[in-house]
């Protein structure tokens, strides 16, 4: 399974999600918007 994201960037969700914990992709996210 994997997804592929509008800019053209393929990354597989198992593995991306695998190497990196949601809790902090989210996190990180925030405090860039914020």
């Amino acid at each position: 399974m994997a997804k592929t994201l509008p800019p053209g960037i393929y990354i597989p969700t198992p593995t991306f999600f695998q190497d990196e914990p949601a809790d902090e992709q989210p996190v990180d996210v925030d405090a860039i918007t914020r």
